[in-house]
């Protein structure tokens, strides 16, 4: 029995070891590439994710803004402007100028319509016509062009405050002559009004905030008292082209860039392209991407072209 050997029991071989450690590390190598690729993936998924967010965002904001642009604050048919000047607030409703500083990208898109201050109560006119007296203060500073329209008429005027009392309108001269009178007198408005002031807005697109290399997109406001707002990152560039009507059909023949300031008479439309891009530098892409220009990008961010076209509305009859 000591004696008697041990049949069908023996370990592995050299080579079985080897051929064994070969093909788990295979195992493990594929498996290591697949993780890495679903998280480039999904990496790159997050990326485009937000970069389709950015520009919802940056169109939707402009494109708002552009809706309201030349907003005269009544039909233009019932206004009577008694502005000494014959200032046209709402005018030009579009406009485009050339970048607000040396690292700004494209154009400015200023805007321009009258925003309204909300209602208030006539208590009493005037003898002479000139000066209403409010239920509320109006906060306006003498000299600020306003348009004062009855909420139950379509009678509206378009004025310059020429008094310092807070809850008065006065449109008439006043001692500087800002406005005219009325050679019929002054029409009476309505128990209550709505008061407008001119308000500008402007977009543009300049560096970001604390992200070299990264731009973002700008606006300045009067109501906000032109202070810089940082409303998308990641918008690289801002290019202002006008819609043409030279036939007076309503249609645009043409696209111009901003710069050429065609007669405002002419513009029916425009068309706005944003350049949009990932967040984060130097980007998510093994190589730079080729750009719809034909230029190659200078980093791996992911870019997306843009364009927002938009007919002008409010100073059509």
């Amino acid at each position: 029995m000591k004696g008697r050997r041990r049949t069908g029991q023996r370990g592995f071989t050299l080579l079985e070891l080897l051929i064994a450690s070969a093909l788990g590390l295979v195992v493990i190598m594929v498996a290591t590439e697949l993780l890495v690729g679903a998280r480039q993936a999904e990496r790159l998924e997050r990326a485009h994710t937000r970069l389709l967010d950015s520009a919802r965002f940056a169109t939707a904001l402009i494109g708002r803004a552009l809706r309201e642009s030349g907003y005269p604050g009544c039909h233009p048919a019932f206004r009577r402007n008694v502005t000494a000047d014959g200032l046209q607030p709402a005018s030009p409703p579009v406009d485009g100028i050339g970048g607000v500083s040396a690292s700004s990208a494209g154009d400015r898109l200023v805007i321009r319509r009258l925003r309204s201050l909300g209602r208030a109560g006539i208590l009493s006119i005037s003898a002479d016509g000139e000066r209403l007296r409010l239920d509320r203060e109006h906060g306006l500073q003498r000299g600020q062009v306003l348009v004062a329209t009855g909420t139950g008429t379509a009678d509206c005027i378009l004025f310059r405050q020429a008094g310092h009392t807070a809850d008065v309108l006065h449109r008439g001269p006043g001692p500087d002559g800002l406005n005219r009178r009325p050679p019929g007198g002054y029409r009476p408005l309505a128990d209550e009004i709505e008061l407008l002031v001119p308000e500008r807005t402007v977009f543009y697109v300049d560096d970001a905030v604390g992200q070299p290399g990264v731009r973002s997109l700008y606006r300045r406001q009067d109501s906000r008292g032109g202070r810089r707002e940082e409303l998308v990152v990641g918008v690289e560039r801002l290019q202002l082209r006008l819609g043409l009507d030279h036939g007076g059909d309503g249609r645009v023949d043409r696209y111009v860039p901003a710069a050429e300031r065609p007669a405002e008479g002419d513009v029916v439309a425009v068309r706005v392209d944003l350049l949009v891009a990932s967040h984060r530098r130097p980007g998510v892409l093994d190589a730079p991407m080729r750009l719809e220009s034909g230029k190659t990008a200078t980093d791996r961010r992911l870019y997306e072209p843009v364009t927002l076209t938009i007919a002008l509305r409010n100073q059509r009859p």
